[in-house]
């Protein structure tokens, strides 16, 4: 047995634009109530903070940055700012810096022809330049006061050298670096300026030699020598 159902005719337009006027303009069907509520775990409640000190963390840190930035600039801008002198050395140097040769004194005494000098704020030993006058302290035979030849040696005075003569022909002239001049006795031949005496030598940086004979083998007479005659004869 069939059962019928029979509509009648209704005309449903105006329930269509009442639907669809709600769902557009007034949100009809989107309660909030409606929707599933989502759970957040308490680990994470406990472990979140709070949005404005989270803001305010980030903002302190930036603080912080922009403070090392602006202290490196403001270091970078004193060091080109530094004022120069004259030798071309920043007012302020390093520790253990020099700012000229002053300020380079050695701890023990440097050799002849070299010195501490400054340089590029740098204490250094260098050669003295070239006519610099050193110190003849090495040899006794040279005048006291040298010439640096540029390369770190002292040039003795060559020229005017100590001459070691005593005009004494019976010594050896000689000088010692250590000493100086040294008069050694020798046993040459020489002339003790008297026709007197004969075969004359050094001895004991004299000369000397032997008596001549004038003795003219008579009674009556008075022999002598004379220097520079020789033997003469006397009558009584």
């Amino acid at each position: 047995m069939k059962t019928e159902i029979r509509m009648k005719n209704v005309n449903l337009t105006p329930y269509l634009l009442t639907a669809l006027t709600c769902i557009l303009l007034l949100g009809c069907g989107d309660d909030p109530q409606d929707e599933p509520e989502t759970e957040v775990p308490v680990e994470v409640l406990e472990n979140a903070e709070p949005e404005d000190d989270a803001q305010d963390e980030a903002v302190e840190a930036d603080r912080g940055t922009e403070d090392v930035e602006s202290e490196e600039f403001q270091a970078e801008k004193d060091i080109e700012e530094a004022p120069i002198e004259e030798d071309g050395g920043a007012e302020d140097v390093a520790d253990g810096a020099c700012q000229n040769n002053a300020d380079c004194t050695p701890e023990i005494p440097l050799e002849a022809c070299f010195e501490s000098v400054c340089e590029s704020g740098e204490c250094l030993i260098l050669p003295s330049e070239a006519g610099t006058e050193c110190a003849n302290d090495s040899d006794a035979c040279f005048p006291p006061v040298g010439a640096c030849d540029g390369a770190g040696s002292c040039i003795l005075d060559v020229e005017n050298a100590t001459v070691c003569d005593d005009g004494n022909p019976c010594t050896d002239d000689t000088c010692n670096p250590e000493s100086g001049c040294v008069f050694e006795p020798n046993a040459e031949p020489c002339d003790d300026g008297t026709v007197c005496t004969d075969g004359d030598v050094c001895a004991n940086g004299q000369c000397a030699g032997v008596p001549i004979d004038c003795d003219d083998g008579n009674s009556c007479t008075l022999n002598t020598c004379d220097a520079v005659e020789g033997c003469k004869t006397n009558t009584f």
